[in-house]
């Protein structure tokens, strides 16, 4: 009489589908770490240079502000007006919780000389105090 197979035989997944361990596959793995050890330094990078743009931009606007106040008013606001009367009377919006402004009037008829500066994310108060410190009463 004729042995029957044994149908309890199930075949391994090397047979199936090959070698498990697969060179290819481990270069690709690599190579996709490669890059994202590559591009995560890039991010903080990004984020700098955006955070330098908006310093550069809200400087502009500052300036545009109280150029805009010359042409009506005719005079530039002091520094002790400084910014905030360019928010309440030119619709300037200046995030105080993530920029410090330095603004110093040099006269009614010379433009003021205008600085902003990022505060540290999580910045103390000591040293938020500091970069205030040398701006005089002209800061926010």
């Amino acid at each position: 009489m004729a042995k029957l197979p044994d149908i309890s035989y199930k075949p391994a997944a090397e047979d199936l589908y090959g070698p498990v361990f697969r060179p290819e596959l481990l270069v690709g793995i690599v190579a996709i770490l490669s890059l994202l050890f590559l591009l995560i330094p890039s991010v903080g990078e990004f984020d700098r240079r955006v955070e330098d743009q908006e310093i550069v931009w809200l400087e502009q606007n500052i300036q545009r502000s109280a150029v805009e106040c010359y042409a009506i008013e005719g005079s530039y606001p002091t520094t002790a007006q400084g910014v905030a009367y360019l928010e309440d009377n030119y619709g300037l919006h200046v995030d105080w919780q993530r920029f410090v402004v330095y603004y110093e009037s040099m006269g009614g008829n010379l433009l003021p000389q205008i600085k902003v500066m990022a505060i540290p994310q999580d910045a103390p108060l000591e040293q938020i105090n500091e970069m205030l410190n040398p701006l005089g009463s002209g800061g926010h």
